[in-house]
């Protein structure tokens, strides 16, 4: 069941807790994609957080995929589109990050644009 919902009505129930390795860290949403390039300005202007690296490719044919790495408030972060372009996926590396914190983050990406995602299976 997909949803759209005002990001300032976001809870912790509409976060994922998937654990995806030491690599990415806890998978814990996702929204139809965000443009790269406002998306990356508007993450600059955001006090505490630090863009450590961003990258897109537009491969021919497809839709561009992007991604970004950044620290927030001491935690690391990760946000790519996949191969289609069509979804943003989030991931924090400390899979104990307090979920109120995740939803905070999110209501900074809800600056930027609606965030719609599928509702977690509880």
């Amino acid at each position: 069941m997909n949803r759209r919902i005002a990001p300032l009505k976001l809870s912790t129930d509409d976060l994922r807790n998937e654990d995806f390795g030491s690599h990415l860290g806890r998978f814990f949403f996702n929204t139809p994609d965000f443009d790269y390039e406002p998306t990356i300005r508007h993450l600059k202007t955001i006090d505490q957080l630090n863009i450590q690296s961003h990258s897109t490719d537009a491969p021919k044919g497809l839709s561009p995929i992007w991604q970004v790495r950044f620290e927030y408030h001491g935690f690391n972060f990760f946000v790519e589109t996949n191969h289609h372009g069509a979804t943003s996926s989030f991931f924090v590396s400390d899979v104990n990050c307090p979920d109120g914190f995740l939803v905070g983050l999110l209501k900074i990406f809800g600056q930027i644009g609606p965030l719609t995602w599928e509702q977690p299976i509880r």
